[in-house]
């Protein structure tokens, strides 16, 4: 963020069962060398080899962890789900009910115990990988594929829809709501009637670049502030922009729904729209929309959407918008 050498930056862990990996990784901006940022990323790996995490951020960690291990339980399979966590653990303790030792595992841990974890395990001994780029795409001959025979399918499924109920608040917004009582969470969508195709068409873009700036500070808070205050509670804040609507969407464990509630509030009625961070944002989706040329999926997504609707239809354009607008 500060030295914005960098498009994008994560950090992971993952456990295997003979050996587990940490990796680091960045997507370089333009114009920036491996050198540079792997000599950041030593710089931060060293700090925290010396210091270790702080309470305040081993706290905000655990709550994400918690909201995040309860979501989870909400598929029964994909992943991650109750039976592929139900044989996770029958394998590996012999004990399927697992599930609250496991999360013990990471709401008893301290600064002190993270930072053992970290000097045991994360050494000088590693591998750097380079990714580049592939060069041009060309299209390929298309496969010998027989169309004229149908796929056979199965049998239909029965659809069983839950039992919704509406209501309209004071101030006349409609309400929608599901109640599903398995897993203490609970998730709110605001949804408004206008997304991109509403917008100029020299202005492409600007409904979904309008919504992402929602969540880079407001009134009351910066960026920072107010992520920290998201993380805090182990709440989920995003917004995404269609052709026809704009949400913005939240999940929350429901011993925080109040305190989620006002921050979603607050991003909505009080957004600031920085201009460093507007800058920012400018710059990064530049740099993404020029990585898109090589990506063929994207490529061939924007190609069809200007071929089936015209290209002065409102539909015809891409909601992340062009270069220019």
């Amino acid at each position: 963020h500060e030295l914005e050498i960098a498009q994008d930056v994560a950090a992971f862990q993952s456990s295997q069962q003979i050996a587990g990996q940490f990796v680091i990784q960045a997507t370089l901006k333009p114009g920036v060398t491996v050198a540079q940022v792997e000599t950041e990323i030593d710089a931060v790996i060293a700090e925290f080899r010396e210091s270790g995490p702080t309470r305040e951020e081993l706290q905000r960690f655990q709550n994400s962890f918690e909201a995040d291990f309860v979501k989870g339980l909400q598929r029964v399979g994909s992943w991650g789900g109750k039976s592929d966590a139900l044989n996770k653990y029958n394998h590996y303790v012999g004990e399927p009910n697992y599930f609250q030792q496991d999360l013990d595992r990471y709401l008893n841990a301290s600064p002190s115990s993270v930072k053992a974890a970290f000097d045991r395990w994360i050494h000088d001994r590693r591998a750097v990988f380079e990714i580049h780029p592939m060069g041009s795409f060309a299209a390929a001959s298309p496969a010998e594929i027989d169309r004229s025979v149908l796929p056979e399918g199965g049998a239909r499924p029965e659809l069983v829809l839950p039992a919704l109920a509406d209501g309209v608040l004071d101030n006349g917004l409609e309400t929608r709501v599901m109640t599903q009582s398995e897993l203490p969470l609970v998730q709110v969508q605001l949804v408004f009637r206008t997304g991109s195709a509403t917008e100029p068409l020299d202005r492409n873009g600007l409904a979904d670049l309008t919504t992402d700036m929602l969540l880079s500070g407001t009134t009351k808070r910066d960026k920072f502030a107010f992520t920290d205050e998201l993380e805090a509670l182990g709440t989920d804040l995003s917004t995404w922009t269609s052709d026809d609507y704009t949400a913005v969407s939240m999940v929350t464990l429901k011993k925080h729904l109040d305190a989620s509630m006002a921050l979603l509030a607050e991003a909505v009625t009080q957004p600031a729209f920085p201009e460093d961070e507007l800058g920012r944002e400018k710059k990064r989706r530049v740099l993404n929309l020029e990585r898109e040329k090589e990506n063929p999926n994207r490529t061939v997504t924007k190609i069809t959407r200007r071929i089936v609707y015209g290209a002065e239809h409102p539909y015809s354009l891409n909601p992340s918008g062009t270069v220019p607008t």
